[in-house]
């Protein structure tokens, strides 16, 4: 189909709804429509279509955010642009004066952020002028900042006021900045409240303002502050170019033996997949601070990041001997500190991520090895159970022997068939869920299991007694019941106790989970199976009698829902485990699982 029918056809389409009401439906065609026709000419309609409708439902934030986009897509045509400034004198008219003067910038800095064509920024910036001009000297720290930033005989000051209009006024002070700071000349007098206003716009989110700022300061002088200040906002940023071009123009500053700028460094050659300049920057690090207990605790944080185990070990040493010597963790670059453990975290997770997925793949190789074993031996016999009576049959024809061949190929595809049944809750597709009363679930499948054996050699414990509701599969929870309760009455049995046999199971509901203790007073899990547990076919029974799936069942279908199980390895008396269920199912995909 033509581009323009299908427009044509969509904005048919997107009427229709927003004449029946049906807004959201509406704006979910526009948003999609945007996505799948971005590449095409007509694609700004969208996001003024969308935002169009958001204004009908009077969620005027939404709508504005959408025409924001329309400018950033549509070309240079004044035509095209008035369609935004009625949108935007529609929007004056509902908003608050503080309100619109917010979205007056907002647009002014997306839209530069974004380096859009001029032509269109010079339309905006006279469509929102009058509005911008009427902040101006609105605060007394509007009036007073002004005498200070003639030069830093007053930095103090200027700080004082700066700080209270960031915290008060941040849109008089944006405009201040971009009216008195931004494009003004640099020079040695003013170096230290130029330099003050870089962390401000990093703080207001105008980096690349920032970025100008600081590389047109340096050129006066190289303080190692505005040196930082460069790479850390271009590692926030994710393109380290000016820094790069710093580097070209100062490359003194890789010497300098300043924390400011290695501390930077650090997070630089790691984005260059500069390992090797890492760790020098890091031993330099550690040489030259070696009396701050701060800067050694996030020299090891580092160290540990990377991988470098001995010179963290090294480091600790050097940590301990300080603490013993009184010192302690200052202000003075605790934010790096904190910064680095948060690091070593994030390695710690990434680490145990990739842990956990090569378990999953040692699970998954098991459980094929596991299902070529158990599926191969009865294929093994029936080809055999075949080719011996084929031969037989060329003798001669017996119709028992026929019965006999029958026999054994159903007794072996039974067996087969029992296999796939097992695995059947990890491999289907459908996922029911339903609120469900687990008390009620559980004290079935008691009854139901109990029936195998004589109640007065095992006793069942349920508490508490009353509904407890979660939404979920049923079928899955009730496999998990059944599952323990067969270990447990099989565990239970290998002890060969007359009485005292017990399983308890309590149920402890909490605000967003639902928490299950399972016990039994049987045999219990011997310390070295207890990392087996959860492996598919490792069973401790004897061969015929179990093929090792019910935990690991147990495990994927407790994955699947978004909950978890663990073996309480405290607990002497048998088996114990502990459950965790969400009370609204996050459904793993089941591609995860195993």
């Amino acid at each position: 189909m033509d581009t323009k029918i299908a427009f044509e056809k969509i904005q048919r389409i997107v009427r229709l709804l927003r004449d029946a009401g049906e807004l959201d439906q509406a704006i979910d065609l526009c948003v999609q429509s945007s996505e799948d026709y971005k590449e095409s000419s007509f694609s700004a309609i969208f996001p003024i279509m969308t935002g169009d409708l958001y204004m009908q439902k009077m969620e005027f934030d939404l709508a504005s955010n959408y025409y924001i986009s329309f400018l950033k897509k549509i070309k240079k045509n004044k035509k095209i642009f008035s369609r935004f400034a009625k949108r935007y004198y529609r929007l004056k008219r509902i908003w608050s004066k503080e309100k619109i003067l917010r979205f007056a910038y907002k647009l002014l800095n997306e839209l530069q952020e974004d380096n859009i064509d001029s032509e269109i920024l010079n339309w905006c910036k006279e469509l929102i002028k009058d509005d911008l001009n009427q902040i101006i000297n609105i605060s007394e720290e509007g009036r007073k900042i002004c005498d200070l930033i003639k030069d830093d005989s007053q930095f103090n000051k200027f700080v004082q006021y700066a700080r209270r209009m960031e915290k008060e006024n941040h849109v008089e002070l944006k405009h201040f900045l971009d009216k008195k700071i931004l494009n003004r000349n640099r020079d040695i007098r003013k170096f230290r409240i130029d330099a003050h206003c870089i962390s401000i716009y990093e703080r207001l989110e105008r980096n690349h303002d920032a970025l100008k700022i600081a590389t047109e300061i340096l050129s006066i002088k190289t303080e190692s502050v505005v040196v930082r200040s460069i790479f850390r906002i271009c590692r926030k940023i994710k393109d380290y170019t000016i820094a790069e071009n710093v580097i070209s123009t100062y490359p003194e500053i890789l010497k300098k033996s300043d924390f400011n700028i290695q501390y930077e460094l650090v997070y630089y050659f790691e984005a260059q997949d500069q390992i090797e300049e890492v760790y020098g920057i890091l031993l330099q690090t550690e040489k030259s601070n070696i009396h701050s207990i701060t800067i050694q605790k996030t020299v090891r944080n580092f160290y540990l990041t990377f991988g470098f185990i001995d010179e963290a070990d090294r480091t600790e040493i050097r940590i301990s001997e300080l603490s013993s010597a009184g010192k302690k963790v200052s202000g003075r670059f605790y934010t790096e500190f904190k910064e680095s453990e948060a690091e070593v975290g994030s390695k710690i997770k990434e680490l145990y991520s990739e842990l956990e997925h090569q378990k999953q793949l040692a699970a998954i190789s098991d459980l094929t090895t596991g299902i070529s074993h158990e599926l191969g031996q009865p294929i093994t016999n029936i080809r055999y159970t075949v080719q011996f009576y084929y031969k037989m049959f060329q003798k001669k024809f017996s119709k028992n022997a026929m019965f006999e061949v029958f026999d054994s190929i159903l007794e072996e595809t039974n067996r087969m068939g029992g296999l796939i049944k097992r695995l059947s809750p990890l491999t289907s597709s459908k996922n029911v869920t339903m609120k469900f009363d687990i008390v009620g679930r559980i004290a079935k499948r008691i009854e139901s299991e109990s029936k195998r054996i004589d109640k007065k050699y095992i006793e069942f414990k349920i508490s508490p007694k009353k509904e407890i509701f979660i939404e979920g599969d049923p079928v899955h929870f009730d496999q998990i019941i059944s599952n323990l309760l067969l270990n447990a009455i099989d565990s239970i049995k290998q002890d060969k106790k007359r009485n005292g046999n017990l399983i308890q199971i309590v149920v402890n509901e909490k605000k967003d989970d639902v928490n299950i203790i399972f016990s039994d007073t049987g045999v219990g899990i011997t310390a070295k199976n207890r990392g087996k547990i959860y492996d598919p076919f490792f069973t401790t029974k004897p061969l015929g009698k179990g093929e090792g799936l019910g935990l690991f069942i147990i495990w994927n279908l407790m994955k699947m829902q978004g909950g978890k199980i663990y073996l309480d390895h405290t607990y002497t008396d048998g088996a114990r485990f502990f459950m965790r269920m969400p009370k609204k199912p996050m459904y793993i995909n089941k591609k995860e699982t195993c």
